[in-house]
C-alpha cells in the first residue's frame, strides 16, 4: 500500500483489533494522510488469497498477488473507471508467466546499485 499511495515512511498506526492468535483482525493505518484498513484472517482454503483494493473518487484499482513461491502465476489487476462512461479493464501484467518472487529479488538487487 505504501508503494501504491506514495507514502514511503509516512505511516502511522491508528487502531489495532486482533484476535488472540495475534494475526486475525483489523488494523487502521494513516499512510501519508490516507486512511488504510488492513484485514487479515485464516481460512482452510485451497489457495493463497491476498488482494488489495484502492478506491478513488471515480473508480478503483483491485489487485490479486500470486503466491510468492508458485512459479508461472501472474498477478491480476482490475481497473474500474466510474462516471458517464463506466469501464472495467483487466490488463495483463508484464512479464505475465514468470516467477513473481524471483522478479522481486531481481528488482531489489538492481536497486542496491543505485545507492
Amino acid at each position: 500500500m505504501r508503494w501504491f499511495l506514495g507514502a514511503e515512511d509516512n505511516v502511522t498506526i491508528k487502531a489495532v483489533d486482533l484476535n488472540d492468535n495475534g494475526y486475525t483482525g483489523v488494523v487502521i493505518l494513516d499512510m501519508n494522510g490516507i486512511r488504510v484498513t488492513l484485514e487479515t484472517g485464516h481460512i482452510s482454503h485451497y489457495r493463497w488469497d491476498e488482494h488489495s483494493q484502492i478506491y478513488f473518487q471515480h473508480g478503483w484499482i483491485h489487485t490479486w498477488a500470486p503466491p510468492l513461491l508458485l512459479k508461472n502465476t501472474p498477478a491480476e489487476v482490475e481497473i474500474y473507471r466510474a462516471g458517464e462512461e463506466q469501464e472495467i479493464t483487466r490488463p495483463i501484467p508484464r512479464p505475465s508467466w514468470t516467477w513473481a518472487y524471483h522478479r522481486e529479488a531481481e528488482y531489489f538487487i538492481k536497486n542496491l546499485y543505485h545507492f
